[in-house]
């Protein structure tokens, strides 16, 4: 599977045109713990730059990814990726697809406001 071919049915899945420009973020459950997620800003991709790394990801044995759409990031909407603990060498991945409803997606104030995104891992954010 191509990470474009499951980008595409994620947003036939949520019933809205794609949004651009798009941004990837993989999720662990390192990055879980609190209401607020802190992100160093080098781990956002672009679907072109994250495709290598969703390759190895279906490749690698995880019985399932989730690809959710988030809302909007500054210009810019994104998607993430979150994986389970670790791989335990299916033969292939099933690919879940979630995001807002459609009342969320209509609105148009929809944000990620759980995503705080910091410089290189300095604690500064960074401006969007």
């Amino acid at each position: 599977m191509l990470l474009l071919d499951e980008l595409g049915a994620l947003f036939i899945f949520l019933a809205e045109a794609q949004p651009v420009p798009l941004v990837m973020l993989e999720l662990d459950s390192k990055d879980f713990g609190g209401k607020t997620i802190f992100v160093d800003a080098h781990r956002l991709k672009t679907p072109t730059h994250f495709a290598p790394r969703f390759r190895e990801i279906m490749e690698t044995g995880y019985s399932w990814v989730n690809l959710s759409y988030r809302g909007r990031l500054g210009d810019k909407s994104l998607v993430t990726v979150e994986l389970p603990h670790a791989p335990v060498g299916a033969a292939t991945t099933s690919v879940n697809y979630s995001g807002p409803s459609n009342g969320a997606l209509a609105s148009s104030g929809l944000t990620c406001e759980e995503f705080r995104i910091v410089a290189g891992g300095d604690g500064c954010p960074v401006r969007h």
